[in-house]
Formats: structure tokens, sequence, C-alpha cells
């Protein structure tokens, strides 16, 4: 697959100004995401694809499948896009627009990892985390290889206080 992020960085930057200018940021992340998730579908890979369309014609016609979900700036993005024949830049000017409202709004990625998960060790974990570090992106995921304990990320930060990273942690010690 084609790493579009480079040429996709300055739309995504242009068009996080712009819905910053207009305080729709918040919203503007939910058009984004909704056209990638639409790229998901081979319609929608085929209608960007599809060469007996003009660049023009193409984006209007995308445009027109989400007349009521987008706003003006998303149709703009849109229709430069296709002027420019970039449709495909799409998905990760999405992916962009979301990392700059993140460090926009001060957001922080925190991932856990549990041997045991379960939706009350979810709510109270959530809460800990977002009482100490603010505003977070919590994502959970189960892993058996754990043994038991957690394993925290927040951004590049690891916190290991797992049953394996104390085994690991005494082994190392004993190898002196």
């Amino acid at each position: 697959m084609q790493d579009f992020i480079p040429a996709a960085r300055p739309y995504a930057k242009a068009t996080f100004q712009a819905s910053l200018d207009a305080g729709v940021h918040n919203d503007l992340a939910n058009e984004l995401l909704l056209l990638k998730e639409a790229f998901k579908e081979q319609a929608i890979v085929d209608l960007v694809k599809d060469p007996s369309l003009s660049r023009e014609a193409t984006a209007a016609k995308l445009a027109n499948l989400f007349i009521t979900e987008i706003s003006q700036i998303t149709k703009n993005l849109i229709s430069t896009l296709g002027e420019n024949d970039r449709l495909e830049l799409l998905p990760s000017i999405s992916e962009i627009f979301d990392i700059l409202l993140r460090e926009h709004n001060q957001s922080k990625m925190v991932e856990v990892s549990l041997s045991y998960l379960t939706p009350e060790i979810e709510r109270v974990l959530s809460q800990k985390i977002t009482d100490k570090y603010g505003d977070c992106e919590i994502t959970f995921n189960q892993s058996e290889e754990l043994m038991g304990g957690f394993l925290l990320k927040i951004g590049d930060e690891v916190l290991d206080l797992s049953i394996k990273g104390r085994i690991q942690k005494l082994v190392n010690q004993l190898n002196i």
C-alpha cells in the first residue's frame, strides 16, 4: 500500500487551520472520519479511480453522496483534491487531522493492556487515568501474555505493572 501521509499533510494542515478559524474543528474531525470510513467501501474506491469521469466530476459525485453530512469546508477540501487529482488522500488527511486535533486539545493517547478485562475494570482504570492525566483517549487490550497486572503506555512512556514485567525485572537483577 502506498504511503500518502507526506502528500496529505499540507491539505490536512490547511483544512485544520480553516476549521480552527471557523470554530468547527471537532465537527470537521467527525466529517473526515466519515469519509475515511467510506473509503473502506469498494464502491467509493471504484468511484475515485473511475477513468471515465473527470477529476472534478468525481469530486462532485463524492461530495453529493455526503451532501447532508458534510460542511462547506469539507466540500471545499473534496473539490480541491478533485482539481489536483488527489481524492485518494482523504483517509490520510483524516488521520493527520485527528493527530492535529489531539495536539490542539492537548489530549493524550493511552493504551492499557491487561491480562483480564471486564467493564468494571475498564471503568475504574479510565477514571483513575483521567484523574491523573486529564483528557485522554484510552484504548484497552486484553493480553494473556501478561499473566496478571497491566501495562500502561502514555505516549512514549511505559508503566509495566504486570507479573510478566516484574518477573523479567527480577531475572535481570539476578543476572548481574
